[in-house]
């Protein structure tokens, strides 16, 4: 499928002239640094996915989300077709999904992209609200959309938060409505599926709830969800990352932790065990995704205090529930970056850069890095 998108977006688009194919190493072995993107004018909103071994990128322009996919396996950028709005970008097979009101320009948007054709189109009328914040993630037949805010307040918080949700039949292009969900309404919810239920957890309710301490799993196939257990400590949290190990979710970082932890969650016999401390400050605004040993933890901030991290990556072993800080380059610590693991590599572009001597955000790096671990 790679050389299949590489050809069809090559004779669609035309390959972007951005330098010599291939990563640039860097000092340290591991970490190089992906080839110049057309995406130099990037805003800092943007969505991403990896599919069909390309990293599907879209950012925030002044008309829409200007796109372009990185082939890591071919060192090349191609250009991807413009959007007019949206909030978030999943792959399906081998298709990427977006979904979702984009919260500065007030666009909505719903497509799927096609990489072996270059095709995008709009997917057919849900019947559910436009919102941000949802929950969108995909099954290994479905794209499935629930909850999320009508709007955000002054200061981010989710207003007029869904409880309502739908599954896009991707083959048969068609959508039918979930069962009603155990969970209050909620935006910023985290989610792993399984490979049998979609596992839904957190999220903020809004300035007159605040954040959740509950979750709920959905099987698709029987259109049916079920409460989880409660978590340790009455840890709770938005915007967290979850990854799914095979046998276990790990929710770590995000806002709204009083307790600073992270949680495991085993569908199976539906417990949490608490995980062992880091070896730095909490983050937020982090990348974490599993390699298929481990989970690999870059950038954000401290989660509180908007300090930034001072290890670039960190490695959670779940079997020994220890880390490892991975050396690295002196790289610019980033906070909100778009990321990927294709499989081999965990893929970072974008993200805000930290002025050390203003403390404040500075600018919005368009480039970035790829770690072999």
């Amino acid at each position: 499928m790679r050389r299949l998108f590489s050809l069809a977006l090559a004779l669609t688009v035309g390959l972007a002239a951005c330098g010599t194919p291939g990563d640039e190493p860097l000092a340290n072995d591991g970490w190089s640094r992906i080839p110049a993107s057309p995406l130099t004018s990037a805003g800092p909103i943007g969505m991403s996915a990896y599919a069909a071994d390309a990293f599907h990128i879209w950012m925030e322009s002044d008309d829409g989300f200007a796109g372009a996919a990185y082939l890591p396996f071919d060192g090349i950028w191609v250009d991807l077709p413009n959007l007019t709005g949206g909030d978030q970008a999943v792959a399906g097979g081998d298709e990427v999904f977006i979904w979702g009101w984009s919260r500065s320009e007030d666009r909505f948007a719903a497509h799927r992209f096609d990489p072996a054709t270059g095709v995008l189109s709009d997917l057919p009328d849900s019947g559910l609200p436009i919102t941000t914040g949802a929950v969108v993630a995909t099954t290994t037949t479905d794209l499935i959309v629930w909850g999320g805010a009508l709007q955000l307040d002054d200061v981010g918080l989710p207003v007029d938060t869904q409880v309502v949700g739908a599954a896009l039949d991707w083959a048969t292009d068609t959508w039918r409505p979930l069962a009603p969900s155990p969970l209050a309404p909620r935006a910023g919810a985290s989610v792993v599926w399984t490979g049998s239920e979609l596992i839904v957890w957190g999220g903020n309710g809004g300035r007159d709830v605040g954040p959740h301490t509950d979750g709920a799993a959905y099987d698709p196939i029987a259109d049916t969800w079920r409460p989880l257990a409660e978590t340790p400590q009455g840890a709770h949290w938005t915007d967290a990352t979850a990854v799914w190990t095979g046998s276990e979710m790990i929710l770590w970082g995000g806002l709204d932790n009083p307790v600073r932890v992270g949680v495991a969650y085993d569908p199976a016999a539906d417990t949490w065990r608490p995980i062992s401390d880091p070896p730095g400050p909490f983050r937020r605004g982090h990348a974490a995704v599993w390699t298929g040993t481990a989970m690999l933890v870059y950038g954000g901030t401290d989660g509180r205090d908007d300090v930034f991290s001072v290890a670039p990556t960190w490695s959670y072993d779940p079997v020994s529930d220890s880390w490892t800080v991975i050396d690295g380059p002196v790289l610019e610590e980033r906070f909100g970056p778009e990321y990927a693991w294709n499989g081999i590599e965990l893929l970072i572009w974008g993200g805000f850069v930290w002025e050390g001597i203003s403390g404040e955000y500075g600018g919005y790096e368009a480039n970035g890095y790829s770690l072999i671990p």
